[in-house]
């Protein structure tokens, strides 16, 4: 290959050699200095072509010749080079020479590598990859409109071909496609045009008059078609070739994928183990596609009969979790695009004619049909089996509330909605409760923490499960939205049944339960007047006129199980939390407030041995002084001397004060025989502050004379001023 330099343009190949795994830093560094040199000359990815071309043939790989032998992180270096000239000279400063040496290199490369005995590594062919992809976006179609069938014509060489020909595929849609990559309005523009000739040259729809006039035109679903029913391509290339069928198929004509032959060809596959992964994404993608609602209906149930047929919607509880995780994406995108299409056929209050309410009642009933095995799949112990269909789940629940909005009943009714078949949009199938039921059943089950969960130090595992949380709690939120009496009903009887048991069961059954408790106050509002364990005005709360009672009996369970001494950090922490959101039920039930200020201020609380149990606290702590400043008059004493000995500086002694008359010397004396346990790490001084804030509180709201809550608060003070 010429390189268009003088006799003595070369590699230097002292300084390539810092590229070597074993090379020292500073030969490292001298090749990085060389790296950027040879990306700056003009002439520089000519000769990292020339090295990559003379390595790759016959010569070179036999181990004679320029190159022989070359290191795998050379030949990336060179591809870096090449890479950096396409970016950013080949554009703007290439003429005909520039193009032909660049078709030239690509073709050599490519021509090696097929016939070559050389495994190229993954890395290096998705940067070749990259490269031609490059050069496509500026050559294509004007300066190379060949460029498809010329890639085309080598795949009757086999693996090495088709593995080639796939991974430009994958790399143009990224470069041309892909949405999430951002790219400037010419860009835009480019990619538009692009993509209009592709469809006009290689996705011609079926049956077009400009298919029938362009029969020596490659087009790629038949390429596909050949790939994927060749006995002799690899499984991996199979699959492959799905994952380009799958982000082709958004803005290809639907009818060249949508077919009886694809069809089969999908269903045939769906029997290979290895391959079933990538068809359901593949038939995931196709209906995902944009088209008029009535189409993807028609679409989507024909791939759920097809599915439903063959087995496939009842699959093994033995089944790999990768399998049923592709699956679950799969019967969720069924059952949201039908719910979307849903949305958009059928607007609330909209009258309808009675054939018109009959092919509504169908919609649903295909809906529904999707629910049992997604229900199953999101009870599913991996996660990520769990999480493939919570989109579709809460997407359900939301299309139940619109319809029972629509249909006058509200969000505190829990029937199942007109049963009849005309009128408005807004009836459902009348199973509405029996779906919620194994819903929240489901959710109930998901929320429960792994037995391995490390509070203490958490690591990427508890931080994806977090997340994982998040998603289902919104699930929750949705059904509390839909039928917030009866999953208020459902979770108090978990609730009642679990926590007098809490020392028989797990730690994860424990802290669901606990969770449940402080969910429903979140999502369930209290009445008007702020206060979940109060009867609104009009007779009904949120979650139904049994609401008070039923807030009641899981707070005093909460309390007088004494779940609080669970060894479980986030049980601990839980119970802190939830105590404090439901700050209005100690305001009706203040004989409970003696047990709950001592697992504040005791080994459960701030002595306890947990740093995070100790420092949340503080802060809770202060939040229930707030709240409860008067009805903890009788306990200043108690409490200040519980917590001055976190507040003072380590090894100081405090002199006693001994105020006359008000009963404050009791405090003052106990300061110095309460020193804090040194095996005890000390609390951080924003956790103090809180601390400080609620002892002020206390003393303020004490009832004493002046005098006296100034005796108090010097002695609070003085470890600060000494």
């Amino acid at each position: 290959m010429d390189s268009g330099g003088s006799n003595g343009d070369s590699l230097d190949w002292n300084l390539l050699a810092g590229l070597r795994l074993d090379a020292s830093q500073s030969e490292r560094h001298k090749a990085t200095v060389y790296f950027e040199e040879l990306r700056s000359r003009p002439d520089g990815w000519l000769l990292c072509a020339r090295l990559l071309l003379e390595s790759g043939s016959a010569e070179g790989q036999s181990g004679r010749g320029l190159g022989a032998g070359l290191d795998d992180n050379v030949k990336y270096f060179c591809l870096q080079v090449i890479e950096h000239y396409l970016r950013t000279g080949y554009k703007c400063n290439s003429g005909p020479e520039q193009h032909a040496q660049v078709r030239q290199f690509l073709a050599g490369w490519s021509g090696n590598f097929i016939n070559g005995n050389v495994e190229e590594k993954s890395y290096v062919r998705n940067k070749v990859a990259q490269l031609y992809s490059l050069a496509f976006v500026v050559d294509y179609p004007q300066r190379w409109p060949t460029f498809i069938e010329d890639l085309a014509g080598t795949l009757v060489y086999g693996d090495r071909a088709v593995d080639l020909f796939l991974r430009i595929l994958h790399t143009i849609d990224g470069d041309v496609v892909d949405r999430e990559i951002p790219h400037t309005a010419e860009e835009n523009a480019r990619n538009a045009a692009i993509k209009d000739r592709m469809r006009e040259t290689c996705f011609l729809a079926p049956n077009s008059i400009v298919q029938a006039n362009a029969a020596h035109q490659t087009q790629l679903a038949d390429v596909w078609y050949w790939i994927l029913t060749s006995g002799g391509i690899r499984t991996d290339l199979v699959c492959l070739c799905l994952d380009v069928v799958a982000l082709y198929a958004s803005w290809i004509d639907i009818g060249l994928l949508a077919n009886q032959r694809y069809a089969d060809l999908f269903l045939a596959l769906m029997g290979q183990p290895l391959c079933r992964e990538s068809v359901c994404s593949c038939l995931s993608a196709l209906v995902a596609k944009g088209m008029p609602a009535e189409a993807k209906v028609s679409l989507v149930e024909s791939y759920a009969e097809l599915l439903k047929g063959a087995g496939l919607m009842d699959p093994s509880d033995s089944e790999s979790g990768d399998y049923l995780a592709s699956l679950g994406k799969l019967i969720g995108a069924l059952g949201l695009q039908l719910v979307r299409c849903f949305v958009k056929l059928y607007p609330p209050a909209q009258q309808l004619q009675p054939e018109q309410a009959e092919q509504r009642q169908r919609l649903i009933n295909c809906i529904e049909a999707k629910l049992p095995l997604a229900i199953r799949l999101l009870g599913n112990e991996d996660d990520d089996v769990s999480h493939s269909v919570l989109e579709f789940c809460q997407e359900y629940v939301g299309l139940l509330k619109s319809l029972r909005g629509s249909n006058g009943a509200g969000r505190n009714g829990s029937g199942g909605g007109d049963d009849g078949a005309g009128g408005s949009a807004g009836s459902s199938s009348g199973n509405e409760a029996g779906w919620v039921r194994q819903l929240l059943g489901t959710v109930i089950s998901k929320l429960q923490l792994d037995e391995s969960y490390d509070a203490e130090s958490p690591g990427e595992e508890e931080a994806m499960f977090d997340e994982y949380r998040r998603d289902l709690k919104v699930l929750f939120g949705n059904l509390v939205a839909l039928d917030g009496p009866l999953v208020l009903t459902i979770c108090s009887e978990f609730v009642a049944h679990l926590l007098p048991r809490w020392q028989s069961v797990s730690p994860a059954q424990t802290e669901v339960a606990v969770y449940l408790l402080h969910l429903l106050g979140e999502f369930l509002p209290p009445s008007k007047s702020g206060d979940h364990f109060v009867a609104s005005s009009g007779g009904l709360s949120s979650g139904g006129a049994e609401q008070p009672a039923l807030f009641t009996g899981m707070l005093v369970s909460l309390v007088t199980s004494q779940v609080s001494r669970c060894q479980h950090p986030l049980v601990t922490l839980r119970y802190f939390e939830t105590v404090v959101r439901y700050e209005k039920f100690f305001v009706h039930n203040t004989q409970f407030v003696p047990e709950v200020l001592m697992s504040f201020l005791d080994e459960r609380g701030l002595q306890s041995s947990n740093l995070m149990i100790r420092s949340r606290v503080s802060y809770l702590l202060s939040r229930f002084v707030k709240c409860h400043k008067h009805q903890l008059r009788g306990y200043t004493q108690e409490i200040l001397a519980k917590l001055q000995p976190l507040l003072r500086p380590r090894n100081v002694v405090l002199p006693a004060v001994s105020p006359t008359g008000d009963g404050s010397g009791d405090f003052a004396s106990s300061l110095n025989n309460n020193n804090d346990d040194n095996n005890n790490p000390p609390l951080s001084p924003s956790d103090q502050m809180f601390l400080f804030e609620s002892a002020a509180l206390l003393i303020v709201s004490s009832g004493i004379e002046p005098q006296q809550k100034r005796a108090l608060f010097e002695a609070l003070l003085s470890p600060l001023l000494q």
